[in-house]
């Protein structure tokens, strides 16, 4: 039976820095600057407008995404109703779906725009409501709503505005899932933020803290004030350090087990959320024509207003990941971005997919989030990265560089194994690329970390899962050995070498790259106490860093510098066995191909995952019983002896 349903409800900004993704506001009065216009303000849950002014709501947070609404869901009957103090006009507008025209901060052209209707009001305290028309033609027609409030000579207050439908709606029960590696911190704000958000407590039913670091969630001052307050939701659990696939994973299994709640979310522990955001997925999964996948997108938390990723494709002919998936939305032509996956900074998903799909793989860390989203897919269970539930969170180009790189091709390799539409080629000219890229910029970690994740690949699902905690240990260890000297900033100056264009045609590049591999191959190592006698930008092209015996890179982002030192022995040792790997993966495409999807079904399966976390699921079972009877004030779950896991 359809009935009456809030499907997303104007937020006000919390945080300055945040504003233009909440409103944006211009002056009524005739000539008027549009950055001289009263700056509206904000008292808990009311916005005050001031006189003679308009204020905006075409954002990412208070658009109302009409199009993914229509196209996913059940929603009939659209409406927005408000509660106004004042006096002014209330318009409703429909725009071409279109993300970088509501993420800029400039006031909205309007050149596309239609103005769907107006209403005025004028009252101390008036519930004002507007029916949404029904477009005209194809479903296509749909796209971005938005309203806008307009004051006359006083003040107008906005004390809630929601957009409404009629639908029949499914239960939905959210457990959440929060993986966490020493940031005991913020984990424990994000889970406060969570279950003190207005109504939570409607729609989530637990929350999982899987704590797989050494600084303890338990121990953190803000844990005991937490669970004095929200000890029946919150279950900590401790185990050793499995990545991201292995800390989602077990919380998935914790819900699975626990039996009360129908969706999960997955969500990372140092993202910055906008609680309501939360709300529209809970609703989205209620009202969905079918079992679909809801994820969110990630703003960057160093420029608040920088929309990084929404969603991301694979694109199984370049065996290469796509981040930048809304930019496609003109190829479909109707603004809906249609993505492969969603990273799981926020992502839920009914819990009964498992039984098709499987567990996710253990892949550690980066691509585990991908190879899910593509097996869901594969299954018939699409994913909907829904506009206006985002995060802030640190971007990738911070995360670039170091350890994780080796997990980094390691797990494109294995993508390509399992969803790749290409070749043998193409897998061994990566392992080259990447290899080879690194080491004509005189980083020889990175190449070492590529080389080493192509050997462990080509050696066999097997070595992937067999020692995951020491694999870390292992590749991070080896950066004392073969990472450029890093070097305090200090007052000695190094000149900045020229730099030199891009070469043209291929007949160029071909001959630039080879200038430089001879140049390597021949001539000996500089001596080591040769010192540096230019310095380059660190994302200089690799041509004007390999012109180097020895140079130092200039990060702004870092407070050192870096010398890096040409090694020929390096060189040749890891890019021979580069090409080797390369050669071998090429001969031997078909059977490792066959090896890698043969383990999916191994590796998704929970047994395999209780055993590969080295969890006693029945001793867990017992000695949970155990300490509930022991402190049955304690209404958290802490499993720690019961994990047994081998440090």
């Amino acid at each position: 039976m359809n009935r009456s349903l809030c499907l997303q409800r104007l937020v006000f900004p919390q945080n300055s820095a945040h504003f233009p993704l909440y409103l944006r506001y211009m002056s009524t009065l005739p000539g008027m600057a549009p950055e001289m216009a009263s700056v509206p303000e904000f008292e808990e849950t009311t916005l005050r407008i001031p006189p003679h002014t308009r204020v905006s709501f075409y954002s990412l947070f208070n658009h109302f995404p009409e199009i993914y609404w229509r196209h996913w869901t059940h929603a009939d009957a659209l409406s927005f109703q408000a509660q106004l103090s004042g006096s002014g006009v209330l318009r409703l507008w429909r725009d071409p779906y279109n993300t970088d025209c509501i993420m800029q901060s400039a006031w909205p052209s309007h050149d596309d725009s239609v103005l769907l209707t107006s209403k005025r009001f004028d009252s101390t305290s008036e519930a004002v409501k507007i029916q949404v028309p029904e477009a005209v033609g194809s479903w296509r027609s749909w796209g971005a709503l938005h309203v806008e409030v307009v004051s006359n000579e006083d003040w107008v207050e906005v004390t809630s505005g929601e957009w409404m439908c009629q639908a029949a709606t499914r239960p939905v029960r959210l457990a959440v899932g929060f993986t966490t590696f020493n940031r005991p911190a913020e984990v424990l704000a994000n889970t406060r933020l969570l279950l003190e958000a207005e109504a939570s407590h409607d729609f989530i039913e637990r929350i999982f803290i899987i704590d797989q670091g050494t600084d303890r969630v338990r121990e953190h001052p803000e844990f005991r004030p937490l669970l004095d307050r929200h000890g029946s939701m919150i279950q900590l659990i401790e185990q050793g350090n499995y990545g991201g696939a292995g800390g989602f994973t077990r919380a998935i299994m914790e819900a699975r087990h626990d039996g009360r709640a129908s969706h999960m979310l997955l969500m990372d522990d140092d993202a910055e959320l906008e609680p309501e955001a939360v709300r529209p997925s809970v609703v989205f999964h209620a009202i969905s024509l079918e079992a679909i996948a809801v994820g969110g997108q990630m703003l960057n938390a160093y420029r608040p207003q920088e929309l990084v990723e929404s969603g991301g494709l694979y694109n199984r002919q370049s065996i290469r990941i796509e981040s930048t998936a809304w930019r496609r939305e003109e190829a479909n032509a109707t603004g809906i971005t249609f993505v492969n996956y969603n990273a799981w900074w926020f992502f839920t998903f009914p819990l009964h997919v498992i039984d098709k799909t499987g567990l996710p793989l253990p892949m550690f860390i980066r691509g585990d989030d991908i190879e899910f989203g593509l097996r869901l897919k594969a299954n018939k269970f699409q994913t909907v990265t829904l506009p206006g539930i985002a995060v802030w969170h640190e971007p990738f180009t911070c995360k670039v560089g170091g350890w994780t790189g080796y997990y980094d091709l390691r797990n494109l390799l294995i993508l390509a194994m399992l969803y790749g539409r290409t070749g043998r080629l193409a897998p061994s000219l990566m392992v080259v690329q990447w290899v080879f890229g690194r080491l004509i910029r005189l980083d020889y970690y990175s190449a070492w970390l590529f080389e080493q994740a192509a050997r462990e690949f080509l050696a066999g699902p097997e070595t992937i899962v067999a020692d995951a905690p020491g694999t870390r240990q292992r590749i991070a260890a080896a950066a004392k050995r073969l990472q450029g000297q890093q070097v305090l900033r200090s007052e000695e100056i190094h000149p900045r070498a020229r730099r030199y264009p891009a070469a043209h045609g291929a007949a160029a590049w071909c001959a630039r790259i080879g200038r430089f591999i001879i140049r390597n191959l021949l001539l000996p190592s500089p001596r080591a106490e040769a010192l540096p006698r230019y310095s380059l930008p660190a994302d200089a092209s690799w041509w004007d860093i390999a012109r180097h015996d020895v140079v130092v890179l200039d990060d702004p982002n870092q407070t050192y510098l870096e010398v890096r030192r040409r090694d020929r022995n390096s060189f040749l040792s890891i890019g021979m066995a580069a090409l080797g790997h390369a050669a071998r993966l090429f001969l031997a495409y078909p059977n490792i191909r066959k090896r890698y999807r043969d383990s999916v079904t191994q590796w998704s399966d929970e047994r395999f995952w209780w055993n590969y976390l080295q969890v006693d699921r029945t001793d867990a079972q017992q000695d949970l019983s155990a300490a509930m009877h022991e402190a049955p004030s304690t209404k958290a779950h802490i499993k720690e002896e019961a994990c047994r896991v081998s440090q």
